[in-house]
This record gives structure tokens, C-alpha cells and sequence, in this order.
């Protein structure tokens, strides 16, 4: 799959400077805590797609890469490293969204919703504008074609889509053909059940309740008291939530497999150890939502009301 050019490459790249290289990435996490942590409406904060949330991505996509480079030094170099991690910290770095009225068991109800593929492209537009802006300002290729080329692929690589039979989120672009940093990236952004684990799995799937679920995260931030019906409606959201959470995770360890198709085969059995606790959030997910079952909806509030923002 990889030719003596390609690993030549790898072997003979320099890296990006340090310097401009950290300042790209506080760029995107200042931007991404100004608009979407500390928002001027303290009410459009986003509860998941938050810096945290993006530092993880990083962190994830920086572990697979390494291990790649650990497994086989001639196929990633630290300058692909550099463009895995500008691609992570700037994936989600627009974020626009929709509020979504309806009646639901005669509560309103308010979603947040999105165009598919409308915030990752325009993350992508925006790490490319950054990186050229910083070319013109110091009259040199600091980023060059490749870094541009192989951060926006690796960008729009993370546009969701659904496998109906696992009931899984998935990324139609991660192919047998997609480039290792490319690759890395997808798999980081999806891989929190995998790599993190149950509990940071759980604290995820709160704070990404919280974003969606506008209505409910307006009562909590507001400490306003709910309604019966509000209080019936809630749990049962909370619950089916659940339900999704176990089916993402175990869809997730099924598909692990075949998105592994564009890692060399003697390097994957070390990216498979990487998602090794995909199991285990499987299992921990079904308890969480067992013992939800027989919780109060006010225990039920505590538990969002913990991790938001």
C-alpha cells in the first residue's frame, strides 16, 4: 500500500516550526472556548462540543498516530503527527445549529439540530483560511499544500452518518483508500468508547444530551422546577438516550474491524489495543442504565446538572 517514496517521505519531512505549530492549535481551542464554553448568551453554551471535547479528539488522534509511528517509524513522520493534530483541534471549530420547536406528551420540547456536513465543512474552510493567512504573514511556506490538503480531508472525513442495522454512528468517507492521518483523525473523533473507557464514555453522552436537549438544559441552568408532565418526559427521554448510548458503543466494537481496513495490516493488531475498553463501556453503559431505572428524576437532574457547563 505504502511505496519507497512514500516512506522516504515520512523519513525526511521537517517538521512544522514549534512555535507557529502551538500557536494554530491555542488559535482553535481559544476560538472554541470564547464561542461555544464561554459564550456571550451563557445560554448557547455547547455542553459537548466544547474544548474538552476537542482536546480529547486531539489526545486520541496523537495515540493512534504514535503508535502507528512506534509500529513502523517509516510510515508516519512527526510532521504528519503535527497535521493530525491541526486537523483534530479544528474539526469542530464552527459549530451552527438550529433550535427545533415540537410537542411532545403535550410538553414543548426544543432541539438543537444541524445540516449534515455543514459544520465540518466549514471547519475545514476555516483551519485552511488560518493556515494560508499564516503563510501570507510571514511571506513563506509555513504550511504547505500537503499539510492543507491532508488537515481538510482529515476534517471532512468526520461528517456522520448512521448504520441503521447496528444502530451506530459511523463516517462514510473512512475507507480501505483513506490516508493514515486522515484515517487516525475519524477513528479519534468516534472513538471515546473505545480508547476513554465507561466513565469518560458517560460523561460524553451527558454533556452531548444536554447540548441536543435545549428545553431540558434551559431548566436545569434556570434551577427551574419541572411540571409532572415536564418531569414524565424527561425521564423518558433520559432513558431512550440510554438505550442509544449501549447501541452506539457495541456498534461501535462491531464496526472496529472493517474501519480498520486502511491500516497496514501488521499494524493494526497494536491500533486494536488501542480500543480494547470498548467492551467493558459496553457493559458498564447497560448498568448505568439499569440503575437509572430506579432513580428519582430529581437524582436523574443531579446527574446532568454535574457535568454541565
Amino acid at each position: 500500500m505504502y511505496t519507497y517514496h512514500e516512506r522516504e517521505r515520512a523519513r525526511q519531512e521537517v517538521d512544522i516550526p514549534q512555535e507557529l505549530f502551538h500557536q494554530a492549535v491555542q488559535y482553535s481551542l481559544d476560538y472554541i472556548s470564547k464561542h461555544y464554553r464561554y459564550p456571550a448568551d451563557p445560554r448557547q453554551v455547547l455542553d459537548y462540543h466544547g474544548p474538552a471535547h476537542t482536546t480529547e479528539v486531539v489526545s486520541r488522534t496523537q495515540r493512534i498516530l504514535e503508535t502507528i509511528r512506534q509500529q513502523d517509524p517509516a510510515l508516519i513522520s512527526q510532521r504528519d503527527i503535527q497535521r493530525g493534530v491541526l486537523g483534530a483541534v479544528f474539526h469542530d471549530i464552527v459549530q451552527q445549529w438550529e433550535s427545533v420547536p415540537s410537542l411532545q406528551d403535550e410538553v414543548m420540547v426544543i432541539m438543537r439540530k444541524g445540516k449534515p456536513g455543514f459544520n465540518e465543512k466549514a471547519s475545514r474552510y476555516m483551519a485552511l483560511q488560518y493556515m494560508h493567512e499564516v503563510n501570507d504573514q510571514y511571506g513563506r511556506e509555513i504550511f504547505s499544500d500537503e499539510d492543507c490538503d491532508i488537515v481538510g480531508k482529515g476534517i471532512l472525513l468526520t461528517i456522520p452518518g448512521y448504520d441503521m442495522h447496528l444502530k451506530t454512528v459511523i463516517q462514510p468517507g473512512l475507507t480501505a483508500d483513506t490516508g493514515l492521518v486522515e484515517g487516525a483523525l475519524a477513528l479519534a473523533d468516534l472513538g471515546g468508547a473505545g480508547m476513554d473507557g465507561p466513565d469518560a464514555y458517560a460523561t460524553e453522552g451527558n454533556r452531548l444530551f444536554l447540548e441536543l436537549n435545549m428545553d431540558v438544559r434551559a431548566i436545569l441552568f434556570e434551577g427551574r422546577t419541572m411540571s409532572s408532565l415536564q418531569k414524565d418526559l424527561f425521564r423518558k427521554r433520559l432513558l431512550a438516550w440510554g438505550t442509544g448510548q449501549i447501541d452506539f458503543a457495541a456498534g461501535r466494537v462491531a464496526r472496529l474491524e472493517r474501519e480498520l481496513a486502511f491500516i497496514p495490516e501488521h499494524i493494526r493488531p497494536a491500533i486494536v489495543a488501542l480500543f480494547a475498553k470498548g467492551e467493558e463501556t459496553v457493559a458498564k453503559s447497560k448498568e448505568l442504565y439499569s440503575k437509572r431505572l430506579d432513580m428519582s428524576t430529581n437524582e436523574l437532574r443531579e446527574e446532568l446538572e454535574k457535568v454541565m457547563s
